[in-house]
């Protein structure tokens, strides 16, 4: 499972079926997202007609709406990961620098500047070895 937006990557076709006296577009969930949605294969719009011509008009439009619905999925997903990950970080290294019992932890944000960090970093590195 790839951890990041596939650049290049084209979505499953979409397809038009009559369900339930209904034209409905059809998309088939990619395997890398099918883990953002439980227990579903394909993602569903209906067009709300049984005129198979305005089903052709509204066809592509409904399409693009499920592939954007992926690609926001993706994304809230990938920002919720690397937000863990930040904070899982940050507080591993708030806590190895408080065991070596370090001073003056910089703040952990892109602000800080690099001496302080460089700082932290060989003060700890100093006591593993």
């Amino acid at each position: 499972m790839s951890k990041s937006i596939r650049v290049g990557y084209q979505y499953p076709a979409s397809r038009l079926r009559l369900i339930r006296k209904r034209w409905t577009v059809i998309v088939s969930i990619p395997a890398h997202l099918r883990h953002l949605y439980s227990n579903q294969r394909d993602k569903r719009k209906s067009t709300f007609t049984s005129d198979k011509s305005v089903a052709d008009r509204l066809h592509h439009t409904l399409a693009q709406q499920i592939y954007d619905e992926f690609d926001q999925k993706q994304n809230e997903h990938l920002t919720k990961h690397h937000a863990v990950t930040d904070n899982f970080a940050a507080d591993t290294i708030y806590g190895l620098a408080t065991s070596f019992k370090y001073k003056n932890i910089p703040d952990l944000k892109p602000s800080t500047e690099y001496s302080q960090l460089v700082a932290l970093k060989t003060h700890v590195m100093s006591m593993l070895t």
